[in-house]
């Protein structure tokens, strides 16, 4: 599919049809292609929890105030920022660098040992607002990828996310971001038409922000 109809194309879903599921195979690659998303530093701090079983979903559904395309939809996804990378994970990210010209090694270690420093000594809201940049390029990247698969998405920002840390047993190091929800859409889906769109003149200034 050529971008501008994929991404013209793309809308976000309410109404699912429950009795249409997207198939394992389909979800990897959709994931696989969302993984595509640039990076901080190419930290790549996003993690997915995939949510296909029923009972889960219905607990999901709970918790994002009673959302009916939580469990209307295939599958759901939990985006999860890796807020606190441990110092393995910021190694791993850098192995390949000097080897590909991106850095020589000496430059590497002054960056990796800076940004084990920086992680040391942010706040729990810088933190996740960090994680929070890159994951929400993951996310679009996601909603894209299933449009292009032939795929509906959805995505919420309104949940209680500290019930998800606790429900779904997620690590301290991990912070829910967003949800993105997968499947086919509904019939009366079909029957409503896109949100209204801002032009370009409204929502661009060139060169100089403009006085009032």
């Amino acid at each position: 599919m050529e971008y501008i109809e994929l991404n013209e194309s793309r809308k976000s879903v309410r109404y699912f049809d429950p009795e249409r599921q997207v198939d394992e195979d389909t979800v990897r690659k959709i994931i696989e292609q969302a993984m595509m998303a640039p990076s901080s530093y190419n930290m790549q701090p996003w993690q997915f929890l995939v949510l296909r079983d029923p009972a889960n979903k219905q607990k999901l559904r709970a918790l994002a105030y009673d959302q009916s395309q939580v469990t209307d939809a295939s599958v759901a996804v939990m985006i999860l920022g890796y807020k606190d990378p441990s110092a393995e994970y910021i190694d791993r990210v850098f192995a390949d660098w000097p080897a590909k010209g991106y850095m020589p090694q000496e430059a590497v270690t002054q960056t990796t040992e800076r940004l084990k420093s920086n992680f040391a000594g942010m706040t729990e809201d810088q933190k996740i607002l960090w994680a929070t940049r890159s994951c929400n390029l993951a996310g679009m990247n996601l909603m894209l990828a299933a449009q292009n698969f032939g795929v509906d998405s959805g995505s919420l920002e309104g949940f209680d996310y500290n019930g998800c840390v606790e429900t779904f047993k997620i690590p301290k190091e991990y912070y829910p971001i967003m949800l993105v929800v997968l499947g086919h859409k509904a019939d009366i889906e079909e029957q409503t038409e896109r949100k209204m769109r801002f032009g370009f003149e409204e929502k661009v200034w060139l060169d100089e922000v403009p006085t009032s």
